[in-house]
């Protein structure tokens, strides 16, 4: 009787693990474009920490950007939405100028709103898409860059940290 109960435990246990990972496989999967890079990317440790302010930072590196609370960050431009988070945390970095015109794609590791900015102007996104329960990656944001300078403002997370990575689309 004893061992048939481990038996049974034991296939309740796989059956749960199995499940659970499976379904970080679908959301992973269910995003409108792979994200296994910035999946990758985000794996890698330790992640560069970018305190909120930061300048030149590294285009298509992955990075630990370090959050204030938001009504601490003065942004160039106001976020679009406000903050439904409290408390709210944010960080306005300056990204190396484009230099090729082209979609680019801000990934984001946790929930949080992200902008970018070019030329003082908050830029409009091409698309977006976003899964709860991809491990690593929460949020993959298009948006059609110029060259030249790039801001992006990151607002509305309930985490004083999340990962960033600036990657042309693919």
């Amino acid at each position: 009787m004893q061992i048939r109960f481990l038996r049974l435990a034991a296939l309740s246990l796989l059956a749960t693990s199995t499940s659970a990972f499976a379904q970080g496989t679908d959301a992973c999967t269910a995003f409108k474009w792979p994200v296994a890079r910035e999946q990758k990317a985000f794996a890698a440790s330790p992640l560069k920490p970018i305190p909120q302010g930061a300048n030149g930072l590294g285009l298509s590196e992955a990075l630990a950007v370090q959050l204030v609370p938001q009504a601490g960050v003065t942004y160039p431009v106001p976020p679009t939405r406000a903050a439904k988070s409290n408390p709210a945390y944010g960080a306005v970095l300056t990204m190396p100028p484009i230099i090729t015109a082209g979609v680019y794609q801000a990934t984001l590791s946790d929930e949080a709103w992200i902008d970018l900015v070019q030329d003082g102007a908050k830029l409009r996104f091409d698309s977006f898409s976003g899964k709860a329960g991809c491990p690593g990656v929460r949020k993959s944001v298009r948006f059609k860059l110029a060259p030249g300078p790039v801001t992006v403002e990151i607002s509305d997370s309930a985490k004083p940290t999340v990962n960033l990575i600036l990657l042309p689309a693919e």
